[in-house]
């Protein structure tokens, strides 16, 4: 998970890793699953920036599928994050944007 609420370092840390696991869910075309606390803003730009960086090996920049787990953003953000390019719209097989609402 990403939670903005650590030392610059320790973020910064948690920004690698994350794009490590984002890379390698994009190249093996698995899912991924985020828990984002307080850092929607940085993880859209995050995320845009791998879309227009073509993603690996020139392949589609996001997974399939990208869960938002625990996602507090605002509905422009989730609306912006629904609109990313990637998964089906760049020849994943993944489903259309799914909505669901835990109890």
């Amino acid at each position: 998970g990403r939670r903005r609420l650590a030392s610059p370092r320790r973020w910064e840390v948690q920004l690698d890793a994350f794009l490590v696991q984002l890379r390698l869910a994009s190249e093996l075309r698995r899912p991924l699953v985020v828990h984002a606390v307080r850092s929607d803003g940085p993880l859209l730009d995050l995320l845009r920036a791998e879309v227009a960086g073509g993603g690996p090996g020139g392949k589609a920049a996001l997974p399939p599928v990208v869960v938002m787990h625990a996602f507090g953003g605002s509905a422009e953000t989730a609306l912006a994050l629904s609109r990313l390019p990637g998964g089906a719209e760049a020849g994943g097989d993944a489903p259309p944007l799914e909505r669901s609402y835990g109890a």
